[in-house]
């Protein structure tokens, strides 16, 4: 006997979600440039801390999608139907994902300016794009 599907939404949740974190990486990138301009004079901190943070929330989508993909079919039914529209440990690896460029964006407002940010928002959106919803 086979199990009843779920109906599929027109628009799926998740997707909706997915297109927000991929906007609003894109809006830091608007706020680093047009406020970025006027930075205040003063020390510059290094971009490194930034990185190894960045570094170490990319690491930790990683782990979190992995996980998904071990997850044995019944729990995986089990995830579904306690949360139905998305599931919880995805949006946790969009915001690990968006997470770097939030980091790229707090290091280019403390002194780095655009150049700072760019490397940090185009990772975000890479891993964005490598964790969208299937």
């Amino acid at each position: 006997m086979s199990e009843p599907t779920r109906p599929v939404p027109p628009f799926s949740p998740g997707l909706a979600v997915w297109f927000a974190m991929l906007g609003s990486v894109v809006f830091y990138a608007g706020v680093v440039f047009f406020v970025g301009s006027a930075r205040v004079e003063g020390p510059v901190l290094p971009w490194w801390p930034f990185a190894v943070a960045a570094i170490v929330c990319a690491w930790l989508a990683f782990l979190f999608h992995r996980g998904i993909g071990e997850r044995s079919r019944s729990e995986r039914r089990a995830a579904e139907a306690a949360s139905p529209l998305v599931d919880p440990v995805l949006i946790r690896v969009w915001a690990l994902d968006e997470a770097v460029g939030v980091i790229g964006l707090v290091a280019a407002l403390f002194g780095g300016g655009i150049s700072v940010f760019v490397p940090f928002g185009v990772a975000a959106l890479a891993l964005l794009f490598l964790h969208r919803p299937r």
